[in-house]
This record gives C-alpha cells, sequence and structure tokens, in this order.
C-alpha cells in the first residue's frame, strides 16, 4: 500500500424525491495546501457525452418519446487495483473515541473528472459490439446516452417494443439495468399523470408538451441585491431557449447595477427591486405555457414558421443569425444569387425557374468557394518563405576608403583610413581586412568598416612603396602614393591623376596670366 496518496473528502446530500435518500457525494477537487488536487493529476479525457440540446432534438423527432435510466451506473466499472490506493477516504470507527477506519473504492467514483468519459467510452465500446446484430438500435443508443439518462423517440408502436427489448439486450452485455421505462401513453388513460423530468425538463405524458418548472425562482428575498438576483435567474433551466425573452428582463437589471456601481450584496434601488418583483409575479404564468414534444409532419403537408422578435437598444446582439464556413450546411437562397448567372436577354423570372437547379448552382459556387480557399492554403501559402531582412552585402575592396570602427571613441573620431589588403575565407567570402590610416595599419572584420561613398567608382588605387635617401646618406620608405590603376583618363589629360594616402587628388598648382 502507498504511504502518500490523496484522501476522497465526503458528504451527504439529502434528496427527498430519490430511491436513495442520503448517497454520500465524494469531490475530487477539495483544495489542499499540502498535496496537488486529485482532479489536475489524473488524466485529462475528451468529452464523449452527447450534449443536451441534441438529445432534446432527438427527443422530440418522433411521435413516440421513450426514456429510462440506467441503474447504478459507475458501480458497474470496476477500477484496476494498481489504482485503488488513490480512492480512499475515511469513515468513522468510533465517533465517541474519534476512531477512524481506511477504506478505498473498487468502483468508478462519480466525483472524478474522467469518470463522465470512462462511462461514455464503455457504453461506445459494448455498443459497438452489438452493432452487427442490432444495426438500428444500436445507432440510435450512441446518440442518446447522457450519462445514466437513456432518451430518444420512436416512429410508431411496433418500433417501441422492439427497441426497448434489444436496448435491453444491449447494455445486459455490459451488467447495465435499463429500468424506469416511460414513452408516451399509447392510449388514453382517465388516471393523471404526474410530469416526468427529462433533463430538468418536465414532461407532460398526458398532452404530449414539455414545459419548465420555475416554481423554484419565486421565492422573493426580502433584502435583494445583484446575487439574489443573478441566482433567481439561473434557477429558470432553460436549455432549448424556450424561455430567453423572460430571463431578459432580470439580465437587464444586473445590467443597470453594473452601471450604477452596485456591490455584489449591497440592496439594490427601489425602482430595480420593483421591475424584479414584477417580473416573479409573472413566472407563475408560465407553467400554463407548454410546447409540443412531438414535431411530426407529413409529407402532404404544408409548414409555415412564423417568427418575429423585437429589436430594442438594451439588446446588443443580432436576432436569428447563423454563419458558417461549411458549404454542405443549408443557407437561405435569395434571388440576388442567380441573377448574374442566369444567361438570359431580359431579366429572368425566378418564379419560372427551377428551385432544384438553382439550388445545385447554388451548392456548386459554395463548393468552389472551398476548393479555391484550400488550394490557396495548400498550394499558394505553403510555398510562401518567411524570410528576415536581409542587409546588402558591402563589397569591400583593395584601395577603397573606409572607417575603421573604435569601441574606444566616438563614431566621430573614428580614424579614417584605405583598404591595402583583404582576406578571403574558404567560401572565398571576404571576412577580414586591413585599414592603413595615418598612424597604424589595423586589422578589423568587414562588419566593423564602413566604406565611405565615391563619386567616381571607375578608379582603383595602388600603394606604392619608393625608396628615398637623406642627407645622412641613409636610405628609407617614403610615404606611398597612390596612382590610377586603370585605363581611364580624363578628357584632355595626358597625365595620370595622382591622389594622396589619404584618398584626395593632387591638383598642381598653377599661375593665373
Amino acid at each position: 500500500m502507498r504511504s502518500q496518496c490523496p484522501y476522497f473528502p465526503h458528504k451527504g446530500m439529502f434528496k427527498d424525491t430519490s430511491t436513495t435518500k442520503l448517497p454520500p457525494v465524494f469531490d475530487a477537487s477539495c483544495k489542499d495546501k499540502n498535496s496537488r488536487l486529485l482532479n489536475d493529476c489524473s488524466e485529462e479525457s475528451p468529452n464523449l457525452l452527447e450534449q443536451i440540446i441534441p438529445i432534446i432534438l432527438r427527443f422530440r423527432k418522433h411521435n413516440i418519446g421513450v426514456i429510462s435510466d440506467t441503474r447504478k451506473v459507475f458501480l458497474q466499472m470496476s477500477v484496476n487495483k494498481s489504482d485503488q490506493d488513490f480512492l480512499r477516504f475515511l469513515w468513522w470507527k468510533d465517533f465517541d473515541k474519534k476512531e477512524f477506519r481506511l477504506f478505498r473504492h473498487k468502483r468508478v467514483v462519480f466525483g472524478l473528472n474522467c469518470s463522465p468519459f470512462l462511462l461514455a467510452s464503455i457504453l461506445n465500446h459494448h455498443i459497438y459490439l452489438n452493432s452487427s446484430e442490432y444495426p438500428e438500435t444500436a445507432e440510435n443508443s450512441k446518440e442518446s446516452f447522457h450519462v445514466d439518462n437513456y432518451i430518444t423517440s420512436v416512429p410508431d408502436e411496433e418500433t417501441l417494443s422492439r427497441f426497448i427489448e434489444e436496448s435491453k439486450q444491449i447494455l445486459s452485455s455490459a451488467s447495465f439495468d435499463l429500468r424506469r421505462w416511460e414513452h408516451t401513453p399509447l392510449l388514453k388513460s382517465k388516471d393523471s399523470i404526474e410530469p416526468t423530468p427529462v433533463l430538468e425538463i418536465l414532461w407532460d405524458k398526458e398532452d404530449d408538451s414539455l414545459f419548465c418548472d420555475v416554481k423554484t425562482a419565486t421565492d422573493k428575498s426580502v433584502n435583494l441585491s445583484r446575487r439574489n438576483i443573478l441566482s433567481a435567474v439561473h434557477r429558470v433551466f432553460d436549455p432549448m431557449g424556450f424561455l430567453c425573452s423572460i430571463t431578459l428582463t432580470p439580465k437587464l437589471l444586473i445590467q443597470k447595477t453594473w452601471l450604477l456601481k452596485i456591490s455584489w450584496d449591497a440592496n439594490i434601488l427601489q425602482d430595480l427591486e420593483k421591475g424584479f418583483c414584477s417580473w416573479i409575479d409573472d413566472l407563475s404564468l408560465l407553467s400554463c405555457t407548454r410546447i409540443p414534444r412531438a414535431l411530426d409532419i407529413n409529407g402532404n403537408e404544408s409548414l409555415s414558421l412564423h417568427t418575429f422578435w423585437d429589436a430594442k437598444a438594451n439588446i446588443n446582439s443580432r436576432p436569428l443569425t447563423y454563419e458558417s464556413q461549411d458549404s454542405a450546411d443549408l443557407c437561405v437562397l435569395t434571388p440576388s444569387m442567380f441573377i448574374q448567372d442566369v444567361q438570359t436577354e431580359g431579366v429572368p423570372d425566378l418564379d419560372s425557374l427551377d428551385k432544384i437547379s438553382l439550388s445545385k448552382r447554388w451548392r456548386y459556387h459554395q463548393k468552389l468557394r472551398v476548393e479555391f480557399r484550400k488550394r490557396f492554403r495548400d498550394e499558394y501559402l505553403g510555398l510562401l518563405v518567411h524570410r528576415p531582412k536581409t542587409v546588402p552585402s558591402r563589397t569591400i575592396k583593395k584601395g577603397g576608403l573606409a572607417f575603421a570602427e573604435d569601441d574606444r571613441r566616438k563614431r566621430t573620431d573614428w580614424p579614417m583610413g584605405r583598404v591595402i589588403e583583404t582576406y578571403p575565407g574558404k567560401d572565398n567570402s571576404i571576412r577580414v581586412a586591413k585599414v592603413k590610416t595615418s598612424s597604424s595599419e589595423l586589422l578589423r572584420r568587414v562588419q566593423r568598416i564602413f566604406l565611405m561613398e565615391t563619386k567616381n567608382k571607375e578608379f582603383v588605387f595602388e600603394f606604392k612603396t619608393t625608396e628615398s635617401s637623406t642627407s645622412s646618406g641613409n636610405t628609407g620608405k617614403k610615404v606611398d602614393i597612390v596612382t590610377v590603376t586603370k585605363d581611364y583618363q580624363p578628357e584632355n589629360s595626358n597625365t595620370n591623376v595622382q591622389f594622396s594616402r589619404y584618398g584626395r587628388k593632387i591638383v598642381k598648382p598653377k599661375s593665373f596670366s
């Protein structure tokens, strides 16, 4: 047994309507100063659970709605023995003596963040194993589970009986027990039937309608605050958005409290309190608002969908707007989409055109856009190479005027000289050059040599050393004189142009007549 392992904190949660009156709730996200959270240490898993809205939409698809519940679903999944030490929890051995007992979970605990993934993966695995024997039921079951709730709909009575039997066979292979089957009554009953909760939405099986339970949100608080208003809004559970216009009023009240900079627990103004109390009184009328569960339409019937919305300055959103980049999604066709493509002499009569051909043409245009966008990304953008900005290379030649960088001086005091020697590398690129100044010869890297701009690039200069004799008879080297080596000659000039060692042109003095 491991010496250092986390322990599950737990507490009892009383449920008056549940079969288990006081189930223990384990919290794997409980903070501890001396150790990490168990949920932080466990592997993050993808969400394989079906979303609530698609399940409710499939629940409304056919004439007969069907729901069921899985009995003790998490207790049917065992944990590997090597991982059981991480699922410890303490229990009282003797409360009076304050003695504890140590227990370890051998089954999957609901408080772990990976528990829903384990359940969904096991369900999908066993549904896949039975897909060849029960293909239609397996396909329906794969999209009908939300944790332990089984919610779907079937078209007729014959399909209902077959679906229930095959679902039990599929889940029994994983030791899961589907119980509490309920469906739309096939025959009208004289006895009253209590509404059944379906993912926190109430289902009245007598008239086969759905409605929301708003009784829990009708409690008026003595001292109303922003926290009380926000709590009342979130008590109205409406995943389908049927009551979004009803919950707009308290949300606008909260928005006004933000503008007034009222704190969370401070009492709101009397005008805002009056508006909130009026909204609470109107919530009792929502119990009479029912929405048909089934929207089954025959092929011969025509359906007219009327939509109304009221755009106000308080609502900062665009109603009834949906944008998609997928060309396979449905979109609204307008006559302006086909005016440019219909080749006719006059204005085309869109009522006489075939609506199927127009739809196909628009689908073709959508696919072309997708293909062009894909080819642009793959063929064009893939060829683009991101290169940094390069500085133009400087060609340093022998005889060029340049400044030699000196870290000990300012830029204005850098010595000026002429390049007298270059040293290329193995790749024939010049790396180092020697610069002759008035006082010395400096060896510098090419990055530390700054060439001067010259007006005439045809001149290439060379240094020539001449010997001179002094009055004492000693011979020595004279300062170099630079001469032009190219065959370039100025106009009306037969003499060679001479330059000093600093690059200045030597001009012979002339006498004025």
